[in-house]
């Protein structure tokens, strides 16, 4: 029992210090671009790029976690990030092109990251405590960048994106530490691939509809917020409500979904999200803006915590790495669809659509069976 618990701590430790360099630029990222001189098309289809990438990429994660082990996989992650904060250095000197080809690199880091973390998670949490070991999982991502988006606000007022790119490099090698606590175990692969889709239909839709609701509050909102408040703290503060307002509710929702299974707190959670989505869609006040987006982090915790608590146990029955990379590969095609789906419309009303479509899409999870 203390094994699985150290197994647990070290992928708390490493998500910990991971997630609060990447919050520290990762919500200014799309706006860093448009700084620089690209268009809001052209920033989508930088965005859609990275996004496609990680579906294309996610079986080569599951591959390296066969022949390698799973935690020398997450190690690749850190300089595929760190070459792709290097190039977003670059890239003010060269054509707007090169964004393009950036984009994999964080695509790369991502999928050698979250699928075999989410994999070690599934393999090692305890069946009737994965909710509270899911609760566990996200308030350590969420403290870690609670006032990351806040601290990156202020850095980039004071100083530079530079200088705040090359923090995120220094803590993001630091991430790597704890993952040498313990040993390695490899990957086996069943190769049971869309027979796992097919058995749990709704729950790869619902990954879909995760997609969805991610590419909205990494690019919609940051957005919304850029140009209805003007600066980039202000950004930096609706991001921090984002993910204060899942402080309220992440233990509670953890232990009802090891009491309940979790079935009407993703319906309410659903609720919370599109009734938020459709407030932030015609939000014209400051003070809207900053409720509706508490709101969204409370909407997005009723909603993924029990989802994912419950996807780790269905893993247990399969390959959890594989079960993981499928996860990786809808979330993927789910923010691919929402960023392309955006491309058409008028600068002016990208946004609006953007929130309006979230808003819609997240009556799945309230009707979801």
């Amino acid at each position: 029992m203390q094994k699985l618990n150290n197994e647990l701590t070290e992928v708390y430790l490493t998500l910990y210090l991971r997630k609060f360099a990447i919050t520290l630029a990762g919500v200014f990222i799309p706006i860093y671009l448009h700084t620089i001189g690209y268009n809001l098309n052209e920033v989508l289809f930088a965005v859609a790029i990275m996004y496609a990438a990680k579906a294309f990429l996610a079986p080569v994660a599951l591959k390296v976690s066969e022949k390698i082990g799973v935690k020398h996989t997450i190690v690749f992650n850190v300089p595929a990030l760190l070459l792709f904060f290097y190039f977003l250095y670059l890239l003010p000197d060269h054509p707007h092109y090169f964004g393009y080809l950036v984009a994999p690199f964080i695509a790369m880091s991502n999928v050698m990251f979250w699928i075999p973390t989410n994999g070690i998670f599934a393999r090692f949490s305890h069946k009737k405590k994965t909710g509270k070991e899911t609760s566990y999982l996200i308030l350590t991502s969420r403290l870690s960048g609670v006032l990351a988006p806040l601290v990156g606000g202020i850095i980039l007022t004071e100083l530079s994106f530079n200088y705040l790119f090359a923090i995120v490099g220094g803590i993001l090698t630091l991430s790597l530490v704890p993952l040498f606590l313990s040993r390695d175990y490899s990957c086996k692969r069943k190769d049971v691939g869309m027979k796992i889709v097919r058995e749990h239909t709704k729950y790869y839709f619902a990954y879909f509809v995760q997609g969805i609701l991610a590419a909205t509050t990494f690019l919609v909102i940051p957005f919304l917020t850029l140009f209805l408040l003007k600066s980039y703290l202000s950004v930096g503060s609706v991001s921090t409500l984002l993910l204060v307002g899942s402080f309220f509710v992440i233990f509670v929702v953890g232990k009802l979904t090891d009491k309940f299974e979790g079935k009407h707190l993703i319906k309410l959670g659903g609720a919370v999200l599109s009734v938020s989505f459709l407030i932030l869609a015609y939000a014209k006040s400051p003070l809207v803006v900053y409720s509706a987006s508490f709101l969204v982090g409370i909407g997005i915790i009723m909603a993924f915590l029990p989802i994912f608590a419950i996807s780790s146990i269905i893993a247990k029955k399969y390959n959890e790495t594989e079960f993981m990379m499928l996860r990786e590969i809808f979330i993927a095609a789910g923010s691919t669809f929402m960023v392309l789906l955006l491309v058409p419309f008028p600068d002016v009303v990208k946004i609006k659509v953007g929130l309006l479509v979230a808003a819609l899409a997240s009556t799945y999870f309230v009707l979801m069976k």
